[in-house]
C-alpha cells in the first residue's frame, strides 16, 4: 500500500514520513487537543493513523476561498487561535498548498502578541523540514 511504501522508502515532497511522528505527538503531549490542519493532505493519514481517534478540524478550505474578504478571514482567526485546547499543523513553505492561507494564520498571530506560541518542527527522514504544530497559550488573549 501507499503508507507501506512511505514507511519502507521515506517520504518526497508532499507526503511526508514524518506524518508517522506526527500522528505519535498526537496520540502523546497533543493527546485530547483539536487538531486544525492549516494544508491539504493531513487529514486522511492522520484518521488512519489515528485510528479515527484524534478531533480533526480542516479549516484550510475555508481559509483558501478568495472570496473571502481577507480582514474578514483575519478576524475569524483571531477568534479561533483563542480558543483553549487546540493545535496547528502547517506544511514548510516550501511544501505549502496555499501560501494565502499561511499569511492569514500567520497575521492572525500577530494580531495578538499577547499570545504564547510554541513550535514543534517535525522533519522527513532525510533530514528535510516537512512541517510544524503550533500550540498557542491564549489564556492571556482577549476573547
Amino acid at each position: 500500500t501507499f503508507y507501506d511504501q512511505v514507511h519502507m522508502g521515506g517520504g518526497y515532497w508532499y507526503w511526508s514520513d514524518a506524518i508517522y511522528d506526527l500522528a505519535d505527538a498526537l496520540r502523546g503531549r497533543y493527546q485530547g487537543r483539536t487538531v486544525e490542519l492549516l494544508d491539504w493532505g493531513f487529514e486522511q493519514p492522520l484518521t488512519l493513523l489515528g485510528r479515527d481517534q484524534f478531533p480533526i478540524e480542516v479549516p484550510f478550505w475555508i481559509i483558501s476561498q478568495q472570496t473571502v474578504p481577507d480582514q474578514d478571514m483575519i478576524d475569524w482567526l483571531n477568534y479561533l487561535i483563542t480558543r483553549p485546547n487546540h493545535v496547528w499543523v502547517m506544511r514548510a513553505d516550501v511544501f505549502e498548498f496555499d501560501q494565502a492561507v499561511h499569511d492569514r494564520f500567520r497575521a492572525a498571530l500577530l494580531a495578538h502578541p499577547e499570545v504564547v506560541v510554541r513550535e514543534e518542527r517535525f522533519f522527513q527522514r532525510d533530514g528535510e523540514y516537512a512541517f510544524s504544530v503550533f500550540e498557542i497559550d491564549s489564556a492571556t488573549a482577549t476573547q
